[in-house]
């Protein structure tokens, strides 16, 4: 083992729990696994989460959009009564 490492410049220790590896798993054992904490949310909920964004996304633009609308039609009617003065109701004798 001391030879395989210093022909490789790996530690001698490496290789002697690469060994041993093989030995208890075969070729399985010395393919890298995945570290760290599994995800808790699932790809089908990502998607679903993607979805409900995108439609709340859509759903907000239009909303801006018709604020802008209403916006538009109050400054209109503020500049009508500039212009033409307040409707007085007329009053029967």
């Amino acid at each position: 083992m001391s030879e395989v490492a210093s022909t490789h410049n790996l530690l001698c220790s490496q290789v002697s729990i690469w060994f041993k590896l093989f030995k208890e798993g075969g070729l399985e054992a010395l393919k890298p696994k995945k570290k760290g904490r599994p995800s808790k949310v699932s790809k089908i909920s990502k998607k679903n989460a993607r979805k409900m964004l995108k439609k709340e996304s859509d759903e907000m633009e239009a909303l801006k959009q018709e604020l802008r609308q209403v916006k538009m039609e109050r400054d209109i009617l503020k500049k009508s009564l500039t212009l033409f003065g307040p409707s007085k109701p007329k009053i029967k004798r």
